[in-house]
């Protein structure tokens, strides 16, 4: 027969009750001394799907369903308000869409941008569905994201402006320092922040790059990326931070644990814009109208100093967060 494992020590569990609750005090904590202010929500119109092609809409087009639908098309009617401010210093529209996928967003905005559109993706599968989906009305690109960092390529393709949706980790990184570096507006709403803090290896040679590879940075990237937080935390904390804004909070987690997800995830995205900031941009964090709960709602917006990309972004109309 099985001898029954004896009892832990009665004393074992309130000493680890109590680690564990220093442990969450002290990254409270942190995630408290670091907080940033709570942006405003983009008050973007809604689109008529019904009268867009089925390509067009992520609920027909994407074939997403319930909830999932429903959150891509406001991510996608916050994508369609911000654009036209992104090409305002332009005349010769050409919007690049980095870390495309299958066309989430690349296909609305070939419908409505009245915009050439580019679809970029380290992946052939998916920028293959892309051209299917939207019966050649998008161009694709196979192109690793790091090839775009330094900003010749946007350069060469007549980049107008720079968009992202939900590019894992550090790809949403990489689209940001590729319109920085080109000197273009940009919009991104990142995911998948925990991704970032892997380190790259090689470059992907003659083999499918795997998910955290595409996702994770480069060694032109580190953690915190603008001076203003590196001065406060450390790439130690700021891991912490990251951890706490990538947990995915649901319906049954505890208030103060939501609102701590939601403030660390400030933390991360008003970082990123501050390191677009100190290279002499104007940048604006806003929330896109989602569900409470979506961990993916931040939207980075970002211009050229005295642009007029950067005055329209200033003048987008916003409502104070019901949340």
């Amino acid at each position: 027969s099985t001898t029954p494992r004896p009892p832990r020590a009665a004393a074992a569990k309130p000493h680890q009750q109590r680690r564990l609750q220093r442990r969450r005090d002290d990254r409270a904590a942190l995630v408290e001394r670091l907080r940033e202010p709570e942006p405003r929500v983009l008050r973007a119109p809604a689109v008529d799907w019904a009268a867009l092609p089925a390509h067009a809409d992520p609920a027909r087009g994407g074939r997403l369903k319930g909830r999932r639908a429903a959150r891509k098309r406001v991510a996608v009617e916050a994508f369609a308000a911000v654009t036209p401010a992104l090409l305002a210093d332009t005349d010769a529209s050409v919007v690049v869409d980095v870390g495309c996928g299958a066309g989430g967003l690349t296909s609305p905005l070939a419908s409505f941008a009245n915009a050439r559109v580019i679809g970029v993706d380290v992946l052939p599968e998916p920028l293959r569905l892309l051209r299917e989906r939207s019966g050649g009305a998008v161009e694709t690109l196979e192109l690793d994201a790091l090839a775009l960092a330094d900003g010749k390529r946007l350069r060469a393709l007549g980049a107008s402006c720079v968009v992202s949706l939900h590019a894992c980790g550090a790809v949403s990184d990489l689209a940001m320092d590729g319109a920085v570096a080109a000197g273009l507006p940009f919009a991104v709403s990142p995911c998948c922040i925990g991704k970032s803090l892997l380190e790259r290896g090689e470059n992907f040679r003659g083999r499918m790059p795997t998910s955290s590879e595409r996702s994770a940075r480069p060694p032109s990237i580190s953690y915190p990326r603008s001076a203003s937080l590196g001065d406060r935390c450390t790439a130690t904390e700021y891991a912490i931070v990251a951890s706490i804004a990538d947990y995915g909070v649901g319906e049954g987690d505890p208030p103060d644990v939501v609102a701590r997800q939601r403030r660390a995830k400030r933390i991360v995205e008003t970082d990123r814009l501050g390191h677009a900031a100190e290279k002499g941009y104007d940048v604006r964090l806003l929330d896109m109208m989602v569900d409470p709960l979506y961990p993916k709602r931040e939207l980075l917006l970002g211009a050229p100093c005295g642009s007029r990309a950067a005055a329209a972004l200033a003048a987008l109309e916003t409502v104070k967060s019901p949340w």
